[in-house]
């Protein structure tokens, strides 16, 4: 088994969000959709001719 270091260990989890943060165009995509609720469906109307 190698002998590594805890530090090393550590290094190589992930450091894409600590040291690249994503750029705000990137995150703000999300937010950007607004989901309306469906409109009702229209009512019968009943001709007498």
């Amino acid at each position: 088994m190698p002998s590594t270091s805890p530090s090393e260990c550590a290094w190589s989890v992930d450091t894409t969000n600590t040291r690249w943060p994503a750029p705000a165009s990137h995150t703000a995509v999300a937010d950007a959709r607004v989901d309306f609720p469906t409109p009702p469906l229209p009512t019968k109307r009943l001709i007498r001719a």
